[in-house]
């Protein structure tokens, strides 16, 4: 990773010399006057009215002051999403701390209160191998011969009832 950090900021050095070199060279190839006007609303009295003011400008300051508006413009408008981000980081690796020390607290705590016996469940390491080991046929026929026996019993349940009730 620093590797890759080591090539990153000097393709961006060199990037930024090609782009000064570039700058400099428009900047002497540029060198001209020129004559800025501009729109200004004053206001006489209770009346606006739009004076047309000019001035006198190097072409390349004035490119230049453009590109560096721009950039200042660019800027203000990434601001708002840059400090987002990083806040919504911040509150993220604060969030992923706490998990961490918690899971360092479970990870410590002693067994004070084991699990009683009559929770564990009642198969055995070889009965949950028998199971395992039977097929999907034999498994079929125990549920439905499970089932037909409690269709039995729920059927001798009214008759019970009405019994009792004759009694």
């Amino acid at each position: 990773m620093t590797r890759l950090r080591a090539v990153a900021m000097v393709a961006g050095i060199l990037a930024f010399l090609c782009l000064g070199g570039a700058l400099a060279s428009f900047a002497a190839l540029n060198t001209h006057w020129v004559i800025v006007r501009a729109g200004v609303v004053t206001f006489d009295g209770l009346e606006p009215s739009m004076v047309v003011r000019e001035w006198d400008a190097q072409l390349y300051g004035l490119l230049l002051g453009a590109l560096i508006a721009g950039w200042c413009a660019a800027t203000l408008a990434y601001l708002p999403l840059w400090l987002r981000r990083t806040m919504r980081a911040n509150r993220d690796r604060r969030y992923i701390d706490e998990l961490e020390q918690e899971l360092v607290e479970l990870r410590n705590m002693p067994v004070t209160n084991p699990t009683p016996l009559e929770d564990l469940p009642d198969e055995t390491p070889a009965t949950a191998s028998r199971q395992a080991s039977k097929s999907e046929e034999e498994l079929t026929a125990e549920l439905l011969a499970g089932l037909s026996d409690d269709e039995e019993q729920s059927a001798a349940a009214p008759r019970r009832l009405q019994d009792q009730g004759a009694q």
